[in-house]
């Protein structure tokens, strides 16, 4: 394993690195795929500005899957999907690293976004009954 030496990190008044500065590394023609962290508290910013960041994602994914006319409720499946697929995500590798806060109002926005789904789901799939219901009972 490579090690790389940081030139320049911009440090705030408080000795908190901002996250908004990029951290400047020096590197010759290499490709770096990962790199590590090893101070704790600079982790948690790191990792839960990136999980902030691909929960607002998922959250315009959301957004777009329950706003669509999806006949067949491909949408409605997928967007459930997600929203599973990003919870699990976050209780098994970044609960540690987050606010209890910030767990909770994910929690609430993902249940509510998720009943939404469950509730148009159902609709159409009523929906759809009654359709064939209604074309067996005419023939």
């Amino acid at each position: 394993m490579r090690r790389y030496h940081v030139l320049r990190i911009s440090k705030t008044y408080d000795e908190k690195i901002p996250l908004d500065n990029v951290l400047r590394l020096s590197f010759s023609k290499i490709h770096i795929s990962s790199v590590s962290i090893y101070n704790p508290n600079f982790q948690k910013e790191v990792i839960t500005k990136k999980v902030m960041n691909n929960y607002q994602k998922l959250l315009k994914r959301l957004t777009f899957y329950l706003e669509t006319d999806d006949e067949t409720g491909t949408a409605y499946q997928e967007a459930l999907n997600e929203i599973e697929r990003f919870r699990l995500l976050i209780k098994n590798k970044y609960r540690a690293y987050m606010l209890e806060e910030q767990l909770k109002e994910m929690g609430k926005t993902l249940s509510l976004l998720q009943k939404k789904a469950k509730r148009k789901l159902q609709m159409l799939q009523h929906v759809n009954i009654v359709q064939q219901e209604r074309g067996r009972g005419g023939k």
